[in-house]
């Protein structure tokens, strides 16, 4: 048996280039705990391109670098929330599997020879249930778009599937610019933006 869980914000609350299991690990830990070793928990990313986790310091209400602490706090908060809803799933019948997978091309703005990213885009559906594995690092708003697209099937939009290679932002972040529009082409070594 498996819980599968899926959750739109970075794991980065410790932040640094520490390796840690960050809050998804924590709330793994907590749920195969919950359920005594009888269920695997699996972790996967919403479209959290633009979502990372609220930790402000109280004083300058600025974002702060987490601790392990921090993390292991917030992966038990999402692990009573998956608990809680897991509690609440009623087994069903055998249900239909069915699978699609695309390619896309993500073109690049302002680049010589009009240079594009190839990009696997995959739906799972498992009877009224479809995960949209989509690579890089998504947007909140575009996975929203593709919740709505999918209607009226519940959908989990799943981060990082098929590859990483940059922030794909929506058109409004590309109008305002910053890190993960702009100045992150060049830590994925990228052309151009998106």
């Amino acid at each position: 048996v498996a819980v599968v869980m899926n959750f739109t914000c970075h794991p980065t609350v410790q932040g640094g280039f520490e390796i840690s299991p960050d809050y998804p690990g924590f709330a793994q830990k907590t749920v195969e705990k919950h359920y005594c070793g009888r269920a695997v928990a699996l972790f996967t990313n919403g479209p959290c391109g633009d979502i990372r986790p609220n930790l402000t310091d109280r004083r300058t209400n600025r974002f702060r670098s987490g601790t392990k602490k921090d993390s292991a706090r917030l992966g038990n908060l999402l692990a009573r929330e998956v608990v809680r809803v897991a509690e609440a799933v009623r087994c069903v019948p055998p249900l239909v599997l069915r699978a699609a997978s695309r390619v896309v091309r993500l073109p690049l703005e302002k680049t010589p020879k009009k240079f594009h990213v190839p990009a696997e885009v995959q739906l799972l559906r498992v009877g009224d249930t479809v995960f949209a594995g989509l690579p890089g690092e998504i947007f909140c708003e575009i996975g929203s778009a593709v919740r709505r697209r999918l209607l009226p099937a519940e959908t989990f939009v799943v981060g990082y599937a098929n590859g990483e290679f940059g922030y794909i932002p929506t058109a409004r972040a590309l109008a305002e610019g910053g890190y993960e529009p702009s100045d992150s082409i060049e830590v994925y070594g990228l052309p151009g933006r998106f």
